[in-house]
């Protein structure tokens, strides 16, 4: 028998009470801060049902209050959950709607596109050869401390999402829309960049999620270019380790940086003269350095590095 019958009955006691009632305590390791605040959700569900689209495709769904509410409204949400305790909370929340959301316990850093069309597919997808994934939003509250892996793995597995909105605490905020030459600028907000632009919903108080985190968090909506050969780039898991290790040495000249990061002295002849020429290009000084050059600039250069691999 279901622990809960109907929607008015999760919904009256607060989000601690629903957590007790399935013995389930927020994991720090996780870095768990589940939205509680009704309000919010019915915000963030009016912002995500306005979007023309054929799925939703959320990232941590948590208790799943939100989840609900989506799907009450659409009928059109694959949910990702890493944590298998909520599985029975679950299936008895989502027990009275019509479509209930498809859910996915795994680790959202392994789960793209393919594997999704596969389970919406399955036999359809062999009998007609590969089946292109429907359009669909990608949306998530992501822990802190996975933020800058969540959204790039985001950028590898869903390249052709219509649009991702995010919930992540504010100082997070300033690492994805940083400019080059700030101290915040980076990996993360170059290859989400190359993708497309950050747009910033709205705010939610640090009083909207339990347990309580330290800081704000925003609603960030990230609205990819037209340009899918840059969407190819933004995912791809060199060019992400290339700005890493760029990085790593971001205070040194660009030629320097990238004797650090490249460490092939086979090709250090090839090398300088693309970096001389990439110079030449973009009129830049042979003493710029890694965290000057946009992400336009840092793509181009690692494609032509790449270019002689």
């Amino acid at each position: 028998m279901s622990t809960l019958t109907t929607r008015a009955e999760w919904i009256t006691p607060n989000l601690i009470t629903l957590l007790e009632t399935y013995k389930i305590t927020p994991r720090r390791s996780l870095g768990q801060a589940f939205l509680s605040d009704q309000e919010t959700i019915d915000a963030i569900v009016s912002d995500l049902s306005s979007f023309q689209t054929d799925h939703f495709i959320e990232i941590g769904a948590g208790p799943g209050l939100l989840t609900y509410e989506l799907a009450r409204q659409t009928g059109r949400v694959i949910s990702i959950e890493i944590d298998q305790r909520f599985m029975a909370l679950h299936k008895d929340l989502f027990a009275d709607l019509p479509i209930p959301p498809i859910m996915i316990y795994e680790d959202a850093r392994d789960v793209n596109e393919s594997y999704i069309s596969d389970l919406l597919f399955g036999d359809e997808k062999e009998r007609k050869g590969d089946k292109i994934l429907p359009p669909y939003v990608l949306f998530g509250n992501l822990p802190y401390y996975l933020t800058t892996e969540l959204i790039l793995s985001s950028l590898t597995h869903f390249p052709t999402m219509q649009r991702a909105i995010f919930m992540v605490q504010a100082d997070a905020v300033e690492r994805l829309v940083a400019s080059p030459g700030s101290k915040r600028y980076g990996p993360l907000a170059i290859a989400s960049q190359l993708f497309g632009h950050w747009h910033i919903r709205r705010t939610v108080s640090r009083q909207s999620f339990y347990p309580v985190p330290r800081v704000t968090s925003k609603i960030v909506e990230l609205i990819p270019s037209k340009d899918s050969e840059a969407h190819q780039l933004a995912g791809d898991l060199v060019f992400h380790s290339f700005l890493v290790a760029l990085f790593q040495s971001r205070r040194k000249t660009i030629s320097n940086a990238l004797t650090v990061a490249t460490n092939e002295s086979d090709q250090e002849e090839q090398r300088r003269r693309t970096i001389t020429l990439f110079l030449k290009k973009y009129k830049l000084s042979s003493s710029v350095r890694a965290e000057a050059l946009s992400p336009t600039q840092l793509g181009v250069l690692f494609q032509h590095l790449h270019a002689y691999d």
